[in-house]
């Protein structure tokens, strides 16, 4: 029995079914176990199996003959089938990324999918998906094809690129990540931005302009300087509310660096961008972890609720290597102090004070 002081609100029902039990009326409904049961004044006893919407069950995969492919998983047969097959790649499909609408309703899916790899190609697509019960995957998709970018046509697009080294057009992507937080209603216009690790030691940010078919290399760094493997896009909030896109790169060398690419982002939101390009540094790291002694294969991160970061990470040396990082933000910041303190408990803690527009001091507590 659930007892409530006012009105509660009424939904719409899912689903009705008139004269279950004729013009007498129902006398009692029960459910259990995925089945309801009802008896009515027809003297009739009913047993209905309880069937929820059923789930767009779809998955994406990429290989080295070039293609990507759409597949859904019937759920009635068991069966993989293909919806979709993408062949825009003139070389392997090595990292595939999804960015999902905010507001796409329960009625089906609509998202971006990101596709790079060989030869510095990158590729985005629409995909439109909804249940269609008369097909045999149940699922109906729609994909649009959106931009294409290559590094090689960005050079040479360049003014004075004969002072500059020139790009490797064998450059692969290895990883891609959708920068999230990014949506419409932060931003003038509809951007979205994808950021890549590359096999010739840069990390770049890229933004899509579905409006106008645009997808433009925003910034870029070389800081690894060896082939980067993985990236991580996430989003800040700092604790007066300002929203920081932060970036998490790990390279060959076992190396974890966190990047704030918070302005190249605002910067390629001018509208000049299509018709004058900004190619901007990422900047200087916020943070470097030397996590493994060769390559990261795996990295993950999650917000904790105490407001840290998990970030996890595994390698070819055989390691799992996991962190816990706080990140803030000190105006004007000159000078910086750590050391660690040994509690009469033996509990080590760590300290660490900033100086700039003002003091602040932190401290954390060693995990156990």
């Amino acid at each position: 029995c659930l007892w409530h002081k006012g009105a509660l609100p009424l939904e719409a029902p899912l689903s009705v079914l008139f004269g279950l039990h004729g013009k007498t009326g129902v006398t009692s409904v029960t459910c259990h176990r995925g089945y309801i049961y009802s008896t009515g004044r027809d003297g009739v006893y009913r047993q209905l199996r309880l069937q929820g919407h059923a789930a767009l069950n779809v998955f994406i995969t990429g290989s080295e003959d070039t293609t990507a492919c759409i597949l859904a998983l019937s759920e009635h047969s068991r069966a993989v089938v293909s919806l979709a097959r993408l062949s825009d790649h003139i070389s392997s499909v090595r990292a595939l990324a999804l960015a999902g609408d905010e507001d796409f309703s329960d009625k089906g899916l609509s998202a971006l999918l990101f596709s790079a790899g060989g030869r510095a190609q990158m590729e985005c697509y629409r995909l439109l998906c909804a249940g269609d019960p008369d097909s045999e995957s149940a699922v109906a998709c729609q994909v649009v094809h959106v931009a294409s970018h290559r590094l090689d046509e960005h050079w040479e697009r360049k003014k004075n690129r004969h002072k500059l080294v020139k790009m490797d057009p064998e450059t692969r992507y290895m990883s891609l990540s959708v920068v999230p937080g990014t949506s419409t209603k932060q931003l003038p216009t509809p951007w979205k931005f994808v950021a890549a690790a590359c096999s010739d030691g840069s990390v770049r940010v890229f933004g899509l302009l579905e409006a106008a078919r645009k997808l433009v290399l925003v910034a870029e760094s070389f800081h690894h300087q060896r082939c980067v493997l993985k990236v991580e896009a996430f989003l800040h909030t700092q604790a007066g509310g300002e929203r920081r896109h932060l970036l998490c790169s790990a390279a060959t060398d076992g190396s974890l660096v966190f990047w704030d690419i918070t302005s190249p982002i605002a910067d390629a939101v001018s509208v000049t961008i299509l018709t004058k390009p900004v190619f901007a540094a990422l900047g200087t790291p916020l943070l470097t972890i030397m996590a493994h002694s060769c390559g990261v294969n795996s990295l993950h991160i999650r917000e904790t609720p105490e407001g840290r970061y998990l970030v996890a990470s595994g390698s070819d040396d055989g390691s799992i290597h996991a962190c816990l990082t706080t990140f803030f933000h000190v105006p004007d910041l000159a000078e910086l102090d750590c050391w660690e303190v040994a509690e009469a408990d033996r509990e080590l803690k760590y300290y660490c004070v900033l100086c700039g527009q003002g003091l602040e001091m932190l401290h954390s507590m060693a995990p156990p």
